[in-house]
C-alpha cells in the first residue's frame, strides 16, 4: 500500500450526487432497510457510481491498482472497481461522496466487506501515508509497533495473504537476480582498464540501475513491499554512490 492522491471530483457526480443519493435514499425509505431493496431495483439505483467517468478518475490515480494491496488486479486481484470506503449499506448518504470512493480489487473488495469502517479504523491511502503505518519484514507488510488502524488493516483486508506472498516471492526472486546482476557490472566496472571500456561498463551499469528503479515507481505493482526490499541491497546502494 501506497500513498495515492485523490483527483479532482468528476463532473458528472458533482452534478448529480445529490439526486442520486435522494433516489437511494427513497428506495430505503420504500423497503424499509437497504438490505430489503430487491436486487434489480438496488442495483439500478447504485449503478451511477460506477459510471465511467468515476471509474476512469479513480482508476488512473492509483495507476490502475488497488489501492489496499497494489496489486495489478488481472495478476491476482480479479479486476479493478469502485469501492466505497465507509460501507454504502451502513452509510447510503455517503454512496455517492466523492472522498467516499477508492479503487480497489475484487479480493480486497471482499475482504473488506461490510467493515464498519468509522468504529474499526483501517488505512485509506488517499488520507493517510502507508510508508508511516507499515513496515516490511521479509515477504510481510506489518503494522508499526501499536498501530491499531494499521493492524486492523493488516488482518481485515488481509493484504498478507497467501496470494500477495506468492506475488512478492516472485518479485524477489526477480529483484535477487537484477541485483546481483549490478554486483556483476560493479565489479567489471572496477576492473576497466581504458577510458572507453569505462565509459561503457557505467553506461551498462545506469541501464541496470534504471531498470532496477522501475520496481519501485509507483506505477509498478507492490511498490512498497519493492521499494524496502531494493533500498536495503547493498549492490543497489553501491551502484548509487557510484552514480
Amino acid at each position: 500500500m501506497i500513498r495515492i492522491n485523490r483527483p479532482d471530483e468528476p463532473q458528472i457526480l458533482t452534478q448529480n450526487k445529490d439526486a442520486w443519493t435522494a433516489r437511494l435514499i427513497e428506495k430505503i425509505e420504500e423497503y424499509k432497510g437497504y438490505e430489503n431493496i430487491p436486487d434489480d431495483e438496488k442495483k439500478l439505483v447504485l449503478s451511477p457510481y460506477r459510471h465511467v467517468d468515476i471509474k476512469s478518475s479513480l482508476f488512473l490515480s492509483s495507476n490502475k491498482k488497488c489501492a489496499f494491496c497494489e496489486c495489478i488486479p488481472e495478476e491476482g486481484g480479479g479486476y479493478l472497481q469502485v469501492e466505497h470506503f465507509h460501507p454504502k449499506s451502513i452509510y447510503p448518504h455517503e454512496c455517492f461522496e466523492w472522498m467516499n470512493l477508492l479503487p480497489c480489487c475484487n479480493i480486497c473488495n471482499v475482504n473488506k466487506g461490510v467493515l464498519n469502517t468509522k468504529v474499526s479504523f483501517i488505512i485509506n491511502p488517499y488520507d493517510a501515508d502507508p510508508e508511516k503505518h507499515f513496515y516490511c519484514n521479509f515477504l510481510k507488510i506489518l503494522p508499526n509497533h501499536n498501530d491499531v488502524a494499521a493492524a486492523i488493516t493488516e488482518r481485515e483486508i488481509e493484504i498478507n495473504s497467501a496470494r500477495l506472498i506468492n506475488s512478492r516471492t516472485e518479485l524477489l526472486r526477480k529483484l535477487q537476480l537484477l541485483t546481483e546482476e549490478l554486483r556483476d557490472l560493479i565489479e567489471l566496472l572496477d576492473e576497466a582498464d581504458t577510458d572507453r571500456k569505462s565509459v561503457r561498463r557505467k553506461n551498462m551499469l545506469i541501464e541496470k540501475y534504471n531498470e532496477i528503479n522501475e520496481y519501485m515507481s509507483p506505477k509498478s505493482i507492490h511498490s512498497f513491499f519493492c521499494t524496502s526490499v531494493i533500498l536495503q541491497d547493498k549492490h543497489y546502494l553501491a551502484a548509487k554512490a557510484i552514480l
